[in-house]
């Protein structure tokens, strides 16, 4: 379990810059952090893509969002949308990335922020395919920890 107050700690009142394979990144400091309230779309049963949500793993089988509360930690990215890069999720009281291109979660399983911290250039860019990262980030299942709001969903013609 980690905690915001030693996330907080750790941020301090400087941005800390990371250069990372994907560019450079720039944390928030302590008192930039933000709620944010990201967004997992599910499409049911029927639904081929692989990057939404796994064709028959939720429970509601219906189209639908799942949304939960967040702290963005990153503030700047070279390259990318910063939002949700790095992220806690305080209801989970874990650290995760939100793919918002995507519409996925992944959270880092069973590491301290001690360890994500002294690593960090390592974490950021995980959703980007860190093979080093197959044990430890795993897609976010909400089903049971978010509100799932149904909704109407219009085919591509």
């Amino acid at each position: 379990m980690i905690s915001l107050d030693e996330i907080k700690l750790f941020l301090g009142d400087e941005n800390i810059e990371i250069e990372t394979s994907q560019g450079k990144f720039i944390l928030c400091k302590a008192d930039e952090i933000q709620e944010f309230y990201p967004k997992i779309y599910s499409y049911g049963l029927d639904d081929e893509r692989e990057y939404f949500t796994p064709k028959g793993k939720d429970p509601k089988k219906e189209h639908g969002i799942y949304t939960g509360k967040a702290i963005n930690l990153m503030k700047n990215s070279e390259y990318y949308d910063p939002l949700g890069v790095l992220m806690y999720l305080p209801d989970l009281k874990m650290v995760g990335t939100w793919d918002g291109g995507h519409y996925q979660i992944g959270v880092f399983q069973g590491v301290t922020w001690k360890e994500i911290s002294a690593d960090l250039s390592s974490f950021i860019v995980s959703m980007w395919g860190n093979r080093n990262f197959d044990n430890i980030l795993e897609v976010f299942e909400p089903w049971d920890k978010w509100e799932f709001k149904p909704t109407e969903i219009k085919e591509e013609e």
